[in-house]
């Protein structure tokens, strides 16, 4: 057992105190009469000394944050003012649009934090702000502009425009001073009930002949976990519904005087962003297309702006630190720069199915699909397509890997050869009889002259092709091998022999 010291013991002798507190049986509670030196104080509240000397007081701490800080994205929520086309005239146009007690309690307004030296805006979960965004239309758009169409229009502001929402006036972002002009923010300008905003547009000779649009955007700002509980919300894409569409676009339409009926319909399961197979399979309710990306890539690339910097570097301030929410107008598809907001995500439950019995089967490495119209499927792998990449296949039918491909994929076939092997030096692999990606065999089509001349070819070929570096000498009389530089001919066919290269042999 330790020996219990006396406080006047302790107190003639420092060190025997030192050595009592760190020797004492139980550390959490110290003897009685055990006092504790300067040095062994902790230096702040927050320090875990400071935590562990003070747990007889942990009720009156102040409490700590027991949830991560959530990354945020704001989109368009919806349009309180449609698109309206705004041309020049004399006179000014007015908007009204109402604004509830309810939306008005969720404005994320600017505030003015002690110790920051601009104002800041706070954003979280279910945070609203309105702007006021002007748009050039193609002609080719249909009117009236539907919300998916308009949420990815550039916005293009008029060269004389003046605006004032409830007496206050709205400045204008211009393209010289953010490099594009920019929406304005009318978040501050807002009330409870009616809003009035007014316009006045004058002719210039600056806008030419384009149509412009103005509309009054609501943007909401919501946190990575809601806005993935909201999308599986929303519903999904049924599994007749995806096969149906593959159907009608393998059948031939009878409007066409000249019909080719495939027999399937190809769809790429690689993630624009990880050239891998996704995870949860997503893709706008505006896109056309089959392929899918994945939701969780999707989300965390949303492009945000850099938090500003603090300018108090060594003091204490409340300065924000957490992330910027993302850019809402960053929400353009990938594949086809569509609608691709949150609200207008759905998961397709065909292709999802698809993920899971491949990864039952352990053929995650899948890099496409061939579905058909009966909606049984077939995968290629990575490896063969990469095999029979240079291979083509006729119109209306699928190239498998192993398949003999038609008589002009012979050039294509030779893009992906070595960096000094020509296409004239190339060894050919065909078999008689057999077929593979390399084998360029002439089909019927192309007639006995196409097959002579593929013969013709091939025996002119020579076998082999190396390259040997000679030796060098010394100035000490040593053989030295010269060190091996790359050739630079190395991603494209040389137009010669390589100037790097000291003799070749056959």
């Amino acid at each position: 057992m330790t020996p219990q010291l006396s406080a006047q013991q302790l107190q003639r002798d420092p060190a025997q105190q030192h050595h009592g507190f760190l020797e004492a049986a139980d550390p959490l509670l110290p003897p009685t009469g055990t006092l504790l030196m300067h040095p062994d104080w902790p230096n702040d509240a927050t320090d875990r000394k400071s935590i562990l000397m003070s747990l007889h007081q942990a009720h009156v701490r102040s409490p700590d944050e027991d949830r991560e800080t959530e990354r945020c994205y704001q989109a368009v929520k919806s349009l309180p003012i449609e698109p309206t086309p705004v041309a020049p005239r004399k006179t000014m146009y007015e908007f009204r649009f109402e604004v509830s007690d309810a939306q008005l309690a969720l404005a994320a307004t600017q505030k003015e934090l002690p110790g920051a030296l601009l104002p800041v805006v706070e954003h979280f979960n279910g945070a609203l702000r309105w702007r006021v965004r002007c748009c050039a239309a193609p002609n080719s758009l249909e009117m009236p502009i539907a919300q998916h169409e308009w949420v990815t229009l550039d916005v293009n502001w008029p060269s004389c425009i003046h605006m004032t929402l409830n007496h206050g006036v709205l400045d204008i972002r211009r393209q010289q001073h953010n490099g594009k002009d920019l929406p304005t923010e009318v978040t501050d300008f807002i009330v409870r009930g009616t809003n009035v905003l007014k316009i006045a547009v004058h002719g210039s000779p600056a806008d030419g002949t384009l149509q412009r649009y103005l509309a009054i955007e609501l943007l909401e700002t919501l946190s990575h976990s809601t806005v993935v509980n909201a999308i599986w919300s929303y519903g999904t894409i049924p599994v007749e519904q995806t096969l149906g569409t593959i159907k009608k676009r393998l059948s031939a339409s009878a409007d066409d005087d000249i019909a080719f009926e495939a027999t399937d319909l190809s769809i790429d399961l690689a993630d624009p962003f990880s050239s891998t197979i996704f995870s949860v399979p997503v893709r706008g309710t505006a896109c056309a297309h089959m392929e899918c990306f994945d939701l969780e890539n999707w989300l965390t690339t949303r492009p945000a702006k850099p938090p500003a910097r603090c300018p108090h570097k060594y003091v204490r301030c409340t300065c924000p630190t957490s992330a910027e929410p993302s850019n809402p107008d960053k929400w353009r598809c990938p594949i086809c720069s569509k609608d691709a907001r949150p609200c207008s995500l759905r998961v397709d439950e065909f292709l999802q199915g698809v993920r899971a019995k491949l990864e039952a089967e352990g053929n995650l490495g899948t890099g496409c699909l061939r579905v058909r119209a009966d909606g049984s499927w077939s995968v290629v792998m990575e490896a063969e397509d990469a095999g029979s990449e240079g291979s083509a296949s006729a119109p209306g039918s699928a190239s498998a890997p192993g398949s003999a491909s038609a008589p002009g994929s012979a050039q294509a076939s030779r893009k992906r050869k070595g960096p000094h092997e020509t296409p004239e030096s190339t060894p050919s692999k065909s078999k008689v009889g057999g077929a593979g990606p390399n084998n360029s065999r002439p089909s019927s089509a192309a007639g006995a002259g196409g097959a002579a001349s593929a013969e013709a070819g091939s025996s002119q070929r020579p076998k082999k092709i190396k390259i040997i570096t000679s030796q060098s000498s010394g100035g000490d009389g040593v053989t030295k091998k010269p060190k091996n530089i790359r050739c630079s001919s190395r991603y494209g066919r040389p137009s010669g022999p390589c100037s790097r290269s000291r003799t070749t042999s056959t």
